[in-house]
């Protein structure tokens, strides 16, 4: 209990459950960094009385610190330098607080949102072994957005507008719902671990449909509040997507032979 008081323990711990989030050994780096500093754990801890919110981030250095110093946050935001954008809960568009344990080590593991209720919805969703991850990392016509913090905050509220947690709660309430995940975790529990949840169960199909309802309705909020912003994104692609074509064609030219 000593040990993981510690704030550096607390970093370890970390490192040896890291996720497949994108960027988490940066942070870890920079949680590192910003606990050389003395009184790390109570700027911390100001932070999140001052400005409670967990924030969306990359996987900068300075990023990691800053979000450990949210009280300082106005020195770091200026005219250059945009604020960090606030987490929100992708089923209700709540913010999420910083303040509950159990609900911060998720988020900060995790790349999806949620706040850690209770609620048939919400018990569906965490015993359901639904993929969550490329929820709110990708736009449903496959824009990257793991390096736009502030487009996914954007994106995880219009999401949490739509209420996905009313629908997950009627799934919840559905007889042969219960049924297909009591299914999947008897299959499991008898080693059929060859089923993919996300592809054998009739539970995670119904959710993945209203999911992607909701990410394609949210994308088009965002891209009609956020023109120029969504509009970049394309932009980046559609270069990407030249500079491929280009390479391609030069190392084809290269490997022909002269005919």
């Amino acid at each position: 209990m000593l040990l993981l008081a510690n704030p550096s323990c607390k970093v370890l711990v970390s490192l040896l459950t890291c996720s497949s989030e994108p960027y988490q050994l940066q942070k870890i780096a920079g949680n590192l960094a910003n606990n050389t500093v003395p009184l790390a754990g109570l700027r911390n801890e100001m932070g999140k009385i001052i400005s409670p919110y967990m924030r969306e981030i990359n996987g900068s250095i300075t990023e990691s610190i800053r979000n450990r110093n949210l009280s300082s946050e106005r020195i770091f935001a200026s005219d250059e330098v945009a604020p960090l954008s606030i987490k929100y809960d992708i089923l209700n568009g709540q913010p999420i607080r910083d303040w509950n344990f159990f609900e911060r080590m998720w988020n900060a593991l995790s790349p999806v949102n949620l706040k850690m209720e209770d609620g048939p919805g919400r018990n569906l969703l965490w015993n359901s072994n639904y993929d969550l991850r490329p929820v709110t990392y990708t736009s449903p016509d496959g824009i990257d957005l793991s390096d736009h913090p502030h487009v996914r905050s954007w994106f995880q509220e219009e999401m949490g507008r739509l209420n996905m947690e009313a629908e997950l709660d009627k799934l919840a309430k559905r007889k042969d719902v219960q049924a297909s995940v009591q299914r999947m975790n008897d299959d499991l529990r008898n080693g059929k671990r060859e089923l993919d949840p996300m592809k054998a169960y009739m539970h995670n199909d119904l959710i993945n449909q209203r999911f992607q309802s909701a990410r394609k309705q949210a994308w088009a909020n965002v891209r009609k509040k956020y023109p120029t912003e969504t509009g970049l994104l394309y932009e980046e692609r559609k270069q990407q997507r030249v500079d491929v074509y280009k390479t391609l064609r030069e190392t084809q030219g290269r490997l022909m032979p002269n005919i």
